[in-house]
């Protein structure tokens, strides 16, 4: 005859629940390190009832973790973990991007014989030495157009 397998009551047995760490800071403790978050992530919602819910959600997330207490670096890891599940400041107002650089000006069209307005300084002697007469008068004229714009 077929008998069921009973299991002991050992295997049916679930370890109990591991006790929660319980997270306690002191008022100037907190206020201190949210104000270092805020700065940090300056979309956090840090003050009325959704700065109030924020500290709920990062209290329970540390103890829920196991966390060893309300320090600026477990709170930095609490904030990017929970990420969209924090409040948002209303008033946050995210900084702009900085504009785009100007466009650089297109490079001079020389004709032939002519001698570039960008000769460095320490070699503009050699290049004008070597250098007719037109040449000179034509790139003075070009480099005091240039000044002038």
């Amino acid at each position: 005859m077929f008998r069921p397998f009973k299991p002991n009551r050992q295997e049916t047995e679930t370890p109990a629940p591991k006790p929660k760490r319980t997270i306690r800071a002191d008022v100037s403790e907190i206020r201190r390190i949210i104000a270092e978050i805020k700065r940090e992530f300056g979309w956090y919602a840090d003050t009325g009832a959704a700065g109030e819910a924020n500290l709920l959600k990062l209290f329970s997330w540390l103890q829920d973790n196991d966390a060893t207490g309300f320090t600026l670096e477990n709170v930095r890891v609490a904030v990017r973990v929970l990420g969209d599940e924090i409040e948002y400041d209303p008033e946050h107002n995210p900084v702009a991007p900085p504009p785009p650089p100007p466009p650089k000006p297109e490079p001079e069209k020389l004709e032939p014989g002519q001698i570039p307005l960008s000769t460095p300084s320490y070699a503009i002697k050699q290049v004008l030495a070597k250098a007719s007469a037109a040449q000179i008068k034509d790139y003075l004229d070009r480099a005091r157009k240039a000044a002038q714009n």
